[in-house]
């Protein structure tokens, strides 16, 4: 008895130092699976290359690891620009739809960049992010944001955004689906429903007076563009600065020039409205107001 006691403890200890690892591998090919699909959707594609991923999850000495195929195909757009196409086998059914959709917005998140933002704040003065994947990979790589190429020492954040519904439909059909070949950001909006807003963020004091007038001209072009009647709009003068420290790091600041009351006075955020071309919107002191309005109502009550 105390032999078995004994060998069940050396168990427990072997598994405590070296974990317990499962691994699960994804052997579905989504190459062969929606070929039909990326015939409609890519036109004439080349087969880059084929690899392995993996990823996982730990808890405690339990730990998951999950290893997938990665696909990278190479296609021209009706422009004749050469883009690639990514994709993973990774995740629940709806795993392609979602790199469909990334791709297509991160296509038309650095179109609007390109053809609009750049001409009202360059790149080379300000930092650009756009909301996509890890999985796109547009054309515009010397223009676009990527992740890392963030610079500290220009303190203003500029954004445009393209966002799909919460619902699309027959993303993957083999003969209407979303087609990256051709996309546009008129084509997401009109056919796929997609919404655009704008953000801008900065710290740069001396500046940011310019900078809203600019934001408001960038965004009245971009609403005539894309024929939207309404196009959200964020505007945020930060109290805070990133600065890049001598041993690489980085550090938050206090910008001693703008006070927080500043701060909500000028930051705003609501919507563009392009019948009227009025900009529809409330400061960030008075929608504190407002709620605490509601508030004080809702004590009365």
């Amino acid at each position: 008895m105390r032999k078995q006691i004994l060998f069940i403890l050396c168990l427990l200890l072997i598994f405590s130092l070296t974990g317990c690892v499962t691994t699960t591998r994804v052997t579905e090919d989504f190459l062969e699976k929606h070929s039909a699909f990326l015939n409609h959707s890519l036109g004439e594609y080349t087969l880059l290359e084929t690899t392995r991923g993996r990823g996982g999850a730990s808890m405690g000495f339990w730990a998951t690891r999950v290893i997938y195929r990665i696909w990278r195909l190479e296609y021209t757009d009706h422009n004749g620009e050469t883009r690639i196409f990514r994709f993973t086998n990774r995740g629940q059914l709806s795993g392609m739809e979602s790199h469909v959709i990334a791709t297509a917005r991160e296509i038309g998140n650095d179109m609007l960049r390109r053809d609009i933002v750049y001409n009202y704040f360059t790149p080379k003065e300000y930092n650009f992010r756009s909301v996509g994947s890890c999985y796109a990979e547009p054309n515009f790589r010397d223009l676009a944001y990527r992740p890392g190429e963030y610079n500290f020492e220009l303190p203003t954040l500029v954004e445009v955004r393209m966002r799909p519904p919460q619902e699309i439909n027959d993303v993957l059909s083999a003969e209407s689906g979303l087609q990256l070949y051709s996309v546009t950001p008129n084509k997401l909006i009109t056919d796929w429903g997609f919404s655009v807003s704008v953000y801008l963020s900065t710290s740069d004091y001396e500046n940011y007076v310019d900078q809203r007038e600019r934001f408001h001209a960038m965004t009245k072009t971009l609403a005539n563009y894309l024929e939207l009647d309404e196009i959200k709009v964020n505007f945020a003068l930060r109290t805070l600065r990133t600065v890049r420290l001598e041993d690489g790091r980085t550090s938050t600041q206090i910008n001693e020039r703008i006070s927080r009351e500043h701060s909500d006075a000028i930051s705003f955020s609501g919507v563009y409205n392009r019948k009227t071309d009025t900009f529809e919107v409330m400061t960030r002191q008075e929608q504190q107001d407002e709620r605490q309005s509601v508030l004080e109502d809702e004590d009365v009550l």
